[in-house]
């Protein structure tokens, strides 16, 4: 079970020509209009997910037995990294059974992870006026996939029968996502990582472990005739 809780963040309100609230993610009841894909008029509706992917760092890190990798160290050890990223973090858990998260920031505003040894997902998605997406639905994806990684519900597994084809999928309290990828576009190592014999036949990855905390010294109970000590500060 996962403690991480979302920040507060204030929702930013957008305004059409009329003066009218933008009320995004409800603006098409029927089909979008063409002239709304590929426009994108408020990029910066998805400034909460800065927020969100920092809040998602720092529970990562606080939580769970990792090493962090941050910076241009980061950046070289990603598949497909943005060019306009404002900020790049590894996680990489010191259980090589469990699968490492990169989360870059970017100044779209927008966020991309790259979990195990080929999944690269990009929160949100789209971004496009016929989309209509939210920053909260985007938050929603994000949080999901990063949660299903240190928790055990995320596993990549080579196609059957010698194909060419990769499956890729994460499991969350809301339901699962699962696909195929096109082998070929990915470096020959990672592959050769993937069929590595003494990955579970699951391809899943493990749970990451947790942080082990000390009781302080406070907080025990000294025995008959003993005094307290104070913990060295």
């Amino acid at each position: 079970m996962s403690t991480y809780v979302r920040p507060a963040v204030e929702s930013p309100v957008f305004y059409d020509a009329q003066g009218q609230v933008i009320e995004y993610g409800s603006r098409w009841p029927d089909s979008p209009p063409v002239d709304t894909y590929s426009v994108v008029t408020h990029p910066e509706r998805f400034d909460p997910l800065r927020a969100v992917a920092e809040a998602l760092i720092a529970h990562l890190q606080e939580t769970f037995e990792v090493d962090i990798i941050e910076g241009p160290e980061a950046v070289e050890q990603m598949l497909r990294p943005r060019e306009d990223a404002i900020r790049t973090v590894r996680i990489e858990p010191r259980d090589p059974s469990c699968a490492p998260v990169t989360i870059q920031i970017d100044s779209y505003p927008g966020v991309e992870v790259e979990a195990g040894l080929l999944e690269r997902a990009w929160f949100p998605p789209c971004g496009c006026d016929a989309c209509d997406e939210t920053w909260e639905s985007a938050a929603e994806g994000l949080e999901q996939l990063v949660l299903a990684v240190v928790d055990g519900g995320f596993w990549e597994q080579p196609g059957p029968f010698g194909s060419s084809w990769v499956e890729i999928g994460h499991e969350h309290p809301e339901g699962r996502q699962s696909g195929s990828v096109d082998a070929s576009q990915y470096p020959a190592a990672r592959l050769e990582a993937l069929r590595d014999p003494r990955r579970p036949t699951s391809g899943r990855w493990a749970s990451w472990p947790r942080r082990r905390v000390s009781p302080a010294s406070s907080d025990v109970e000294p025995r008959p005739g003993e005094a307290s000590v104070a913990s060295p500060r």
